[in-house]
């Protein structure tokens, strides 16, 4: 599960030099908000297992595409005349018998999109967010009409962000665990999402997002292609939000951390290039209104939060999660400082 076929490139000899690659990101990096369709959302929450075209990977990853289609009336009658014609039966059912098995998949299928299932994680969607991927899940199993269903839904850096993390990251990854050491690696672990910011730079964990990277392994240790497949159907943005939503909602072990949800992000120390790209620093300057955080690097509000922590001016307010890398709010002791990632 988690796994696109898709291995990064094989790890440089000793007289080799290590190719460098440098995120081109816009300069409405962390401010932006994405319009995004079903196919979007299902890039970033499902294909990871199921696949673009939706067939999985039998038998451990079901298809999707026959229990999407019998959510259709017109195709389930379809179906039955013929599986008749094959018989030699008349098997045809009226439109409302047929309007009533598809209700029956249909519910089926929103109850799997709300809670996931045996093997699947739930996804954590918005109700918006489940209408269009439904409509995007009916255009992909080709059921007739679905081209005029199509949904978009707005979404923020850090919901960008979140929905590769939980969907996709989350799979192979535990939330929180130790950071292993080389031979650890070697031994076959895998690292946590609480680790990702402490092992790698931004600029390192898209890359091997993206491009795949090599990874010191084994004792003493040496550089190997590593077993992590590699994402080519992200961005580098969209890889930037998920190492965003991860420095800013760490994981925390059996506890949601105490983390601010910003109102605003923007970007501070951003190398130009060009009119239009940005290079994306390890520092991030942050907006939060009348807060006193206004632009600075990110160690400088982590110690403005702190700060409020000792005096009480900031309590936590928890928000209900099944996960422990779900986040917690911070709100202030008079007025709120944001909103959600959602």
């Amino acid at each position: 599960m988690g796994r696109t076929g898709r291995l990064g490139p094989a790890a440089p000899m000793p007289w080799e030099e290590i190719p460098r690659t440098q995120p081109m990101l816009s300069v409405a990096f962390g401010s932006r908000t994405t319009v995004l369709r079903g196919s979007d959302l299902y890039r970033l929450d499902c294909q990871g297992c199921h696949g673009e075209d939706g067939l999985g990977a039998p038998p451990e990853i079901n298809s999707i595409i026959n229990p999407v289609r019998s959510t259709s009336a017109a195709v389930i009658m379809e179906q039955m005349k013929e599986r008749g014609r094959k018989l030699g039966i008349d098997m045809s059912i009226s439109r409302a018998d047929a309007a009533v098995l598809a209700k029956q998949s249909r519910d089926v299928l929103l109850q799997r999109l709300h809670k996931g299932g045996q093997d699947m994680p739930p996804p954590h969607l918005s109700e918006a967010e489940i209408r269009s991927l439904e409509s995007y899940l009916k255009w992909l199993a080709a059921i007739p009409g679905a081209e005029r269903e199509q949904v978009a839904v707005r979404l923020t850096p850090l919901r960008v962000g979140e929905h590769i993390v939980k969907s996709t990251c989350h799979i192979c990854h535990s939330a929180t665990g130790p950071n292993p050491n080389p031979q650890q690696l070697m031994m076959g672990a895998i690292p946590a999402l609480s680790t990702f910011t402490n092992r790698t730079s931004m600029q390192e964990f898209v890359r091997k997002i993206i491009h795949g990277a090599s990874i010191s392994m084994g004792k003493p240790p040496l550089a190997y292609r590593g077993r992590m497949p590699v994402f080519v159907y992200l961005t580098e943005e969209e890889a930037a939000d998920a190492y965003l939503y991860l420095m800013l909602y760490p994981p925390h072990q059996g506890m949601s951390p105490n983390v601010l949800i910003f109102r605003d992000l923007e970007l501070g120390n951003l190398g130009i290039h060009g009119e239009r790209n940005v290079t994306f620093g390890d520092t991030f300057g942050v907006t939060m209104g009348a807060s006193g955080c206004e632009r600075r690097a990110w160690p400088s509000c982590q110690r403005w939060i702190t700060s409020q922590r000792k005096n009480n001016s900031i309590t936590p307010a928890e928000i209900s999660h099944d996960r422990p890398h779900k986040r917690r709010s911070i709100t202030r002791s008079r007025k709120s400082t944001g909103g959600s990632a959602s």
